[in-house]
């Protein structure tokens, strides 16, 4: 590990850098159905991975380590708020409920209006970006076979 460090900050000479500035490339750690992980797991399991997702969005950024969360029904105690907030990209799709709906957006003060199409119609939040400032409804395309 030690040897991994010393080498990353001979190609920078800075104590912090962005994985982009040493070429590295970024990971992407997928998780899905992260509440029915959260319901089977004891608390001392939870506890701790909500800890460890915690530091992964904290600290994983500037690493390159980028989470991509995936769950039926968004709720505070399967993703801590420090996670939640960290989101940038924001999709609710299906189902949508005032509960999953002020989790996951919590700057609403009141529902959006959804485009009635079924399956593929949702919500959309983009942080970061001008052209997608702010809470979109979206409609996605939904393949039949």
């Amino acid at each position: 590990m030690y040897q991994r460090q010393n080498a990353l900050f001979e190609k920078t000479q800075r104590v912090s850098t962005d994985y982009r500035e040493i070429s590295a490339r970024p990971i992407f750690l997928f998780i899905d159905e992260l509440a029915a992980l959260m319901t089977s797991a004891d608390k001392t399991k939870r506890t701790s991975f909500q800890d460890l997702l915690t530091r992964l969005v904290v600290l994983g950024r500037e690493a390159g380590i980028y989470l991509v969360l995936s769950m039926q029904s968004a709720r505070a105690e399967y993703v801590p708020t420090i996670v939640r907030d960290s989101i940038s990209l924001r999709v609710q799709l299906g189902r949508i409920n005032s509960e999953n709906s002020r989790f996951l957006f919590p700057e609403l003060s009141e529902m959006p209006f959804v485009p009635i199409g079924g399956n593929g119609s949702g919500i959309l939040s983009i942080a970061g970006d001008p052209d997608y400032a702010g809470i979109e409804p979206v409609l996605t395309p939904t393949i039949l076979d």
